[in-house]
């Protein structure tokens, strides 16, 4: 039998594909659900609460008694930030480790974000790379990460994973790369920023999942960057959307300054190669593909 796993933020788009993949392999899946419900064909058993209600943990306790592994995704998103965003991304993360302790869990997996730290100032950014959040959100995903690391023991492992962008079937509308296909789809000009020089870190979101697989049963407690396996400017990514989608879109760029034009998201995922040997799968221009057809097909 394999391990008990408890996911929050499972009908999220990075969730989805965590709960699927879990399930996949054998995993005794449960989803927490502030909404009641799960989306159609997934399997999991699922326990109806609010992580920002302290009555949750007794609620998830009473009804699973013991639960090996907690993967916790759910997060407000508002990168402006609000009440709702430290509440459920603060209090809700302090609950959650509360509960880990209630159910006797022995790893606790927490997604955070890769730009907490800021702007990137050493290339490759690793994990020692210093920590400077620019925005509500961001502050509230590190704090987070420090929450679960100072509960890490010998007990229960905790492992904060900083994701970098993560894209595939189902990603937001208002990610670049849907901009970018949106375009080509439409054949329209696709005017970027500056010169298109800014450099991303895309990752496929079947990667992300992988990366929980793997980070299950080995690594220990820590910080780990979870990132495709190279970065890619924004013009470069235009011309692959292009070539992807057999458009005939125009690509033009200069005439709009970029205040981004210098970030450069090159990303070093060794760390987590060595401890539980993730390795992406998945090519940027395979994903894009698999997205275009994703599109074609209607899939959500």
């Amino acid at each position: 039998m394999k391990e008990s796993v408890l996911v929050t933020g499972a009908s999220g788009f990075i969730g989805r594909y965590v709960v699927d993949a879990l399930l996949m392999h054998g995993y005794k899946v449960t989803v927490l659900t502030h909404k009641g419900f799960l989306r159609p064909g997934c399997n999991a058993a699922a326990i109806r609460a609010d992580i920002c209600e302290e009555d949750m943990i007794q609620t998830v306790s009473r009804q699973i008694n013991r639960c090996d592994v907690i993967v916790h995704l759910a997060a407000d998103l508002n990168i402006l930030g609000s009440d709702q965003t430290i509440l459920t991304n603060c209090l809700g993360t302090y609950h959650l480790l509360r509960l880990a302790k209630a159910v006797r869990a022995k790893k606790f997996i927490y997604m955070s974000s890769m730009p907490v730290i800021g702007t990137p100032k050493h290339i490759p950014v690793t994990e020692d790379h210093p920590v400077k959040p620019e925005t509500l959100y961001h502050i509230t995903k590190y704090a987070g990460e420090q929450m679960a690391l100072r509960e890490a023991s010998a007990e229960m492992k905790a492992m904060a994973f900083r994701i970098s962008s993560p894209i595939g079937v189902g990603m937001s509308e208002r990610n670049f790369l849907s901009f970018l296909l949106r375009k080509c789809e439409k054949n329209e000009t696709i005017e970027l920023y500056g010169e298109g020089s800014r450099i991303q870190n895309y990752i496929d979101v079947r990667d992300v999942a992988l990366a929980v697989l793997n980070g299950i049963f080995a690594g220990d407690s820590g910080v780990y960057l979870i990132a495709g396996k190279k970065g890619i400017t924004n013009r470069d990514l235009a011309f692959m959307c292009r070539q992807a989608t057999g458009a005939n879109a125009e690509i033009v760029w200069g005439k709009k300054e970029d205040p981004e034009e210098k970030c450069r998201w090159i990303v070093s995922g060794q760390k987590a190669f060595e401890a539980f040997g993730f390795c992406p799968k998945h090519d940027l221009e395979e994903t894009i593909r698999w997205i275009v057809d994703g599109q074609k097909k209607g899939e959500q």
